[in-house]
């Protein structure tokens, strides 16, 4: 990954700075103090609980003709990273969508978490902006969804549904929030298309 690596000193994860040029992120090494430069896209973080629909609407939003780059956070995740605050799980994601942007899309990613963990995690120095959008859904929705999935996922034990109506509501405070209870699918991928064109 570019920013892992300086290509002129050849160090592994230096510290860094970056400053912006319009679409031009430059990173200066600090060990040599080398510069390149890459393509500097903002990131667009969709944070929600389990059930209120993030992997659906990622599936959904996975076209060649959408403008950014749907990322479900599952694909990534490994039960190693539950110990760890999940900070290595943010930090390994926004290195991923830094990467992946460098196609020419900016990425969507689609998490569990709060705002704080992607504000304030130190990739997003590397972002010129990132924003974040609350997924939630009506309680009775979201505990229903949840009942109905396969029971090998153990989302139906009282422990979790209980976690996630709390971490719902939280979502649900969030300015912007999606409620997907109350839009069918189609309107829901075409409000995540406004929230990211409007901040391109």
């Amino acid at each position: 990954m570019f920013l892992s690596v300086c290509p002129h000193c050849g160090l592994y994860q230096t510290k860094k700075t970056v400053r912006f040029l319009g679409r031009r992120g430059v990173v200066r090494c600090e060990e040599c103090g080398g510069e390149h430069e890459y393509l500097a896209l903002p990131l667009f973080v969709v944070l929600g609980a389990s059930g209120t629909g993030k992997s659906t609407l990622a599936l959904r939003l996975q076209r060649p003709e959408t403008e950014f780059l749907p990322l479900d956070g599952d694909l990534l995740w490994r039960q190693e990273f539950a110990g760890q605050g999940n900070g290595a799980f943010f930090t390994m994601w926004m290195q991923t969508a830094l990467n992946a942007s460098q196609g020419g899309k900016p990425v969507m990613l689609f998490l569990g978490g709060m705002p704080q963990d992607i504000l304030q995690n130190p990739m997003a120095a590397f972002f010129p902006a990132v924003h974040v959008l609350g997924l939630c859904a009506d309680e009775e929705d979201l505990v229903a969804r949840l009942r109905a999935r396969p029971a090998w996922r153990s989302s139906a034990h009282e422990d979790f549904l209980d976690a996630m109506r709390a971490y719902n509501a939280a979502v649900a405070q969030l300015r912007p929030a999606l409620n997907t209870s109350r839009a069918p699918l189609e309107d829901c991928a075409r409000a995540l298309r406004d929230f990211a064109l409007f901040r391109t």
